[in-house]
């Protein structure tokens, strides 16, 4: 009875694990989150003010997946840090905090994740 429960719970476990890999794995690769943010103009537009509400949890959730990514080169660290500011910024902007469109062209410069990560 125990062998059994103990067997039980840790395949209870183990499924659970699974499960929050999946959870983290990306759904876009940084190539398709650039086609939408830089290609599609979709950060431009809400740095502008002129995209919508949808267009600003569009592009969060763009830089969301950009976060969950790892870039081929530079420092894991660097990484995180930059597409943190990014998302934070991001989220500013879909609730309406004074100031985060500025913040977010400011932390959005491709140039600074391009000169270390790609």
């Amino acid at each position: 009875m125990r062998i059994a429960l103990s067997l039980g719970l840790a395949a209870l476990f183990l499924s659970a694990g699974f499960a929050m890999a999946e959870t983290e794995k990306p759904k876009m690769t940084i190539k398709e989150v650039m086609k939408v943010v830089a290609k599609d103009k979709l950060l431009a537009k809400v740095t502008d003010g002129k995209g919508t509400d949808e267009d600003k949890k569009k592009l969060l959730e763009v830089f969301e997946e950009l976060a969950k990514n790892t870039p081929k080169k530079g420092d894991a660290e660097s990484w995180k840090k930059l597409t943190a500011s990014i998302v934070e910024s991001a989220k500013g902007v879909v609730e309406g905090k004074e100031g985060s469109i500025e913040t977010l062209k400011k932390v959005s410069k491709c140039g600074d994740c391009h000169s270390a990560h790609k």
